[in-house]
């Protein structure tokens, strides 16, 4: 297995009641009491990267686990683009470090082609052992994804979303919860396109999805008990947008009205409304429900991991909207996230697919200029300007902005205000 490296260790088992059960690993030993359930816990201090480490674990009988490393443990979950092009055992034998908890609840599984890929640009880039807790189900909903928190989530939407509902879970309960405590370093959550699918029979599943995103990552979080654990979540629906080596095409004779595309777009970025979480920006790679290049991907995905829980400092993400600020009467300058709008440019042709609103609801094409690494949006139609989206459209391959590595923007509301 792979053990969470820098970090309290939680392990847990089963034995009789009132039984003494030590565990020993890398110098140290910690021992524990088993309850009146059966159950013991206990805490291993932070143990540095490395091994293969034993791990003795002793009470009335003894067990040896002879192969234990320390390094980087990340769960990757959601739905079939993290289950599906498994990789291969030759794959799986050229990376050693790489260990994988998957369907059987063993070690020795086989991942995901992204989550394997997402796990070969992570060891690369920092050198350690990585551990995968990958399960996934293909075509399933959030709503069986939440944890059993979200059912006394405090937002008043998730309540009345999720108060109707005579079954909450089911994924997460078979999934997820029999490994929720264990020590990780993140989670890769790529999930939604059931909820896409929905929408066109269950009016409302992509808005129930805004409020629902944040919802799972804190009913995560809350069932892990281990503070704010980094997501990374993917943006979707994937691709569909100006590919930076592409001319962008002109603009409609008036900004389009939202599609159930755009409101995805505008659900998933909403994870962003919670802390320690990054986003995975595809608009500008071609998409599909199942992408073809799971490298890309995954690569996308490790850079977001690599930027933001990592702290490494490059641009790992094309422009991701911060915040919004009006100046000079009906001036719009709009703010980006930092290491990700250094050598903004605009691709093509001038700078275009940004329209403006002083209601929220008539909008009107915005001319726009880039300012350093803002930039600034004005009709002077719209006196009083209060909203501005950006690529707000299933293709919006009008919508050219990009940064100085060549990563195009993610679809945007400043009626959202994600946390830094």
């Amino acid at each position: 297995m792979v053990l969470q490296r820098e970090a309290v260790v939680p392990v847990w088992g089963r034995a009789a009641p009132g039984e003494q059960v030590s565990v020993t690993i890398a110098g140290q030993t910690k021992t524990a009491t088993t309850a009146a359930d059966g159950l013991w816990r206990l805490l291993l201090d932070p143990l540095a990267a490395g091994g293969p480490h034993p791990m003795t674990i002793a009470g009335t009988n003894t067990i040896v686990l002879s192969d234990v490393l320390v390094g980087d443990v990340w769960v990757c979950a959601g739905q079939s683009n993290m289950a599906i092009r498994r990789a291969r055992a030759s794959d799986l034998a050229a990376y050693p470090d790489i260990r994988t908890l998957g369907r059987s609840g063993e070690w020795y599984d086989r991942p995901s082609g992204v989550a394997f890929a997402f796990a070969q640009e992570i060891q690369a880039a920092l050198g350690v052992p990585v551990g995968l807790i990958n399960r996934a189900a293909g075509g399933t909903p959030i709503r069986t994804w939440l944890a059993p928190a979200a059912a006394d989530d405090a937002d008043p939407d998730v309540q009345s979303i999720v108060g109707s509902w005579d079954a909450l879970g089911e994924q997460y309960d078979i999934q997820i919860r029999p490994f929720a405590g264990y020590a990780i370093r993140g989670v890769v959550y790529w999930q939604g396109e059931q909820d896409l699918k929905l929408s066109r029979q269950e009016i409302g599943s992509v808005e129930h999805y805004y409020h629902l995103l944040p919802a799972l990552i804190r009913s995560w979080r809350s069932d892990w008990q281990s503070g704010d654990i980094p997501f990374v979540v993917v943006q979707l629906p994937t691709g569909g947008g100006l590919q930076v080596d592409e001319i962008p095409d002109p603009l409609p004779d008036s900004p389009p009205p939202p599609d159930i595309a755009a409101l995805m777009r505008r659900a998933t970025f909403n994870g962003l409304s919670e802390p320690a979480t990054a986003l995975a920006v595809s608009i500008d790679i071609a998409g599909g429900v199942h992408p073809r290049d799971r490298r890309l991907y995954a690569h996308r995905i490790a850079n977001a991991a690599l930027g933001t829980t990592y702290g490494r400092s490059f641009a790992y993400s094309g422009p991701l909207y911060s915040s919004m600020g009006v100046e000079n009467g009906n001036r719009v300058r709009l703010h980006f996230k930092a290491g990700t709008a250094d050598g903004l440019q605009a691709v093509g042709g001038p700078l275009q697919g940004f329209a403006i609103s002083a209601d929220g609801e008539t909008f009107v094409w915005a001319q726009a200029e880039i300012d350093g690494s803002d930039v600034v949006v004005w009709n002077d139609a719209v006196t009083a300007p209060a909203v501005v989206r950006y690529g707000w459209s299933r293709t919006p391959t009008w919508a050219n902005l990009f940064n100085g590595d060549n990563l195009g923007a993610a679809p945007f509301s400043t009626a959202e205000a994600p946390a830094p």
